[in-house]
């Protein structure tokens, strides 16, 4: 859908922020693989495997332990790594919408010096035309003894110059204008197209993320109480340690990317607050097609938890505590 909007002077802005992304894919990716490793090579208590779980053979055979090591390993992945695998898809899609709008921004701010250029233009044009008529043509008629007819003609060819150059201002004043209703009408365009892929990523994730969320708050929840009451070496600590971190990072991951994503769908309405103040030669439908952009602009896009939570930095503080707090309450049940 962005195909058309983009330019080459676009390219070495996608190319940085796609380093970026991918250079942090890879480290939450080494992450859940460190997350892994630490819980495949730490034994659980007195069963030699790394997960506390019930099967209906006996491990203390080679055979039986190799089989129920498989198990623990394919759980374990495919809860942390293959999760992780899929938040990077998602968290990289928001992170293109977050480009897009950072393209729109920068198109708008064109707008803006495009505006700049057509008033300076202008200001030379009027001024060109007002002086060099008299510069030209009382050089032109200065030998002449008769002083009466080259006055006439003086002031016919400077009147025919004025005229000339009102009339070339004014084709450039056309087109200019011509330029910048173009141009307005493909960031409106591209503004929509942004807007309609936010709401597609927000209708097919936003259950999927509502019950992440939760998960997640209920994990953190018992893993804190886990560590803090149940833990019965440094080992057990240890591995309930590192799978609470990776639960605080992927919860993490989508507030800090649907975040920067509000951040930057809010700036695209101060970008176009700013255009309007060098737009004050430009006709009125232009300034109030600037006007609705502004106004559709300051309604941020956001990925939110099927509606009831947008995900940002104070949502992820608000889930911790609130996880806390039923960990508060489970030690409290526990201690009486």
């Amino acid at each position: 859908d962005f195909g058309e909007f983009m330019a080459p002077r676009d390219v070495p802005l996608l190319r940085r922020h796609s380093r970026n992304q991918r250079r942090f894919v890879l480290a939450y990716l080494s992450l859940g693989m460190c997350d892994v490793s630490t819980w495949l090579t730490s034994p659980m208590r007195d069963t030699g495997l790394p997960l506390d779980v019930i099967l209906p053979f006996d491990t203390a055979h080679p055979i039986g332990w190799a089989a129920g090591w498989l198990y623990c390993a394919f759980i374990t992945v495919h809860a942390v790594v293959m999760n992780m695998m899929a938040d990077a898809f998602n968290v990289s899609l928001m992170a293109q919408l977050r480009m897009q709008l950072i393209i729109l921004r920068k198109n708008i701010n064109d707008l803006a010096s495009n505006g700049e250029s057509a008033v300076s233009s202008k200001s030379r044009t009027t001024f060109k035309g007002a002086e060099r008529p008299w510069k030209l043509y009382t050089r032109m008629y200065k030998p002449y003894p008769l002083r009466k007819f080259n006055n006439h003609n003086q002031k016919m060819n400077s009147i025919m110059l004025v005229a000339e150059a009102k009339k070339h201002q004014q084709s450039s004043e056309f087109s200019n204008s011509n330029d910048i209703h173009y141009r307005l009408k493909r960031i409106i365009i591209q503004h929509q197209t942004i807007i309609r892929n936010t709401e597609f990523l927000q209708k097919c994730l936003g259950g999927m993320l509502l019950g992440q969320s939760l998960a997640l708050g209920v994990a953190i929840c018992i893993l804190l109480f886990q560590v803090g009451l149940s833990a019965q070496s440094a080992r057990e600590t240890g591995k309930f340690g590192a799978y609470l971190c990776a639960m605080f990072t992927e919860l993490s991951v989508y507030c800090w990317f649907g975040d920067k994503l509000m951040s930057e769908s809010e700036k695209v309405a101060f970008a176009a607050y700013d255009v309007v103040t060098s737009m004050q030669e430009c006709p009125v439908s232009i300034k109030r097609t600037l006007l609705l952009i502004m106004l559709r602009a300051q309604r941020p896009l956001c990925i939110t938890a099927a509606g009831f939570f947008p995900f940002s930095r104070e949502s992820f503080v608000s889930i911790i505590n609130v996880s806390y707090s039923f960990f508060a309450i489970l030690r409290n049940f526990k201690e009486e």
